[in-house]
């Protein structure tokens, strides 16, 4: 991604790439939370995967001369407020039990791709369209992930921010390996 050429950035491109590194901070770090709560190893190993997601968007900004929104913040302080009231709720959410836990996890995940699908229609740059291919990647394996902790708690979860055709597809099909995905017009 860092060795494509740099190409003229809209405002949108530019935002979609603040908004990412945040939300892939909201993930590692409710992750963080819940994993040390319940002593889940599924979220501390998702948590450090949302670590390196947030090293490539880091990549992309630092690419673009763009100000890190994260810096060092530490855990649940963010930027953008909408992110500060997220992590708030979910780690509320995801304190009542193992399996809300989970839910959240899932609702996590969705609210990426979703974001991720917004995102990916306002840009046109090959390296921030592959690293975003990347992004939602990792966020259907962590979906599938998930998905299976949530049969094992026998706790149901219903998609809210992807569609239901979505989430089955995503649940139907194994993880996705591989390597990463080079091609900025990748679909699933």
């Amino acid at each position: 991604m860092g060795k494509l050429p740099k190409q003229p950035l809209s405002p949108q491109e530019k935002e979609g790439l603040l908004y990412l590194r945040e939300e892939e901070k909201l993930a590692r770090d409710v992750y963080l939370f819940l994993g040390e709560k319940f002593n889940a190893r599924a979220f501390l190993n998702i948590a450090e995967s949302e670590e390196t997601h947030m090293a490539y968007v880091k990549v992309l900004l630092d690419k673009y001369g763009i100000p890190d929104p994260v810096g060092s913040n530490s855990r649940g302080v963010f930027t953008n407020p909408e992110f500060a009231k997220l992590y708030r709720e979910l780690t509320q959410q995801g304190s009542v039990s193992i399996g809300e836990a989970f839910k959240v996890g899932m609702l996590i995940e969705e609210l990426d791709l979703a974001d991720l699908d917004r995102v990916l229609k306002e840009t046109d740059n090959a390296d921030i369209r592959i690293m975003y291919q990347n992004l939602a990647k990792g966020s259907r394996n962590h979906l599938r992930a998930f998905s299976r902790q949530i049969e094992r708690e026998a706790v149901t979860y219903k998609p809210v921010h992807i569609s239901p055709s979505l989430y089955s597809k995503i649940l139907s099909t194994p993880q996705e390996g591989g390597g990463l995905i080079l091609d900025p017009n990748f679909t699933f």
